[in-house]
């Protein structure tokens, strides 16, 4: 099956699909994937800082707590350990992952994470 061949929606989460793209403007774009736009990003800002979160100690206030950092390349080592468990316990191309949580950089972790598994 060639590219013009293929369908412009599917149900079947296997399927390919057509990419309709423009001449010009924003449809002109070149698609890339989530995982490459990561990639670059770190490429570009490995050593800068991703992700900040103050982790609250008992009897500390907010403004008493240090700031935790993770650099964009320790993101990508935390993103690959998330990917590479999920491989451990079975996780295949198309599975589905729930992430329940709140905002934090373990559910950053494991988005991509899940993203890089499969």
């Amino acid at each position: 099956m060639t590219d013009d061949d293929l369908p412009l929606f599917t149900h079947d989460r296997t399927q390919k699909v057509k990419l309709r793209m423009g001449e010009s403007g924003q449809s002109a774009i070149p698609p890339e994937t989530i995982f490459d736009a990561f990639n670059r990003t770190i490429e570009k800002y490995g050593d800068c800082h991703a992700l900040h979160q103050k982790i609250l100690k008992k009897g500390m206030t907010a403004e008493e707590t240090e700031w935790t950092h993770w650099s964009w390349n320790d993101y990508k080592t935390q993103v690959y350990a998330f990917g590479k468990s999920l491989l451990s316990i079975g996780f295949e191309p198309f599975d589905a992952v729930n992430i329940i949580g709140f905002n934090s950089p373990e559910w950053f972790f494991s988005n991509i994470g899940t993203i890089a598994a499969g």
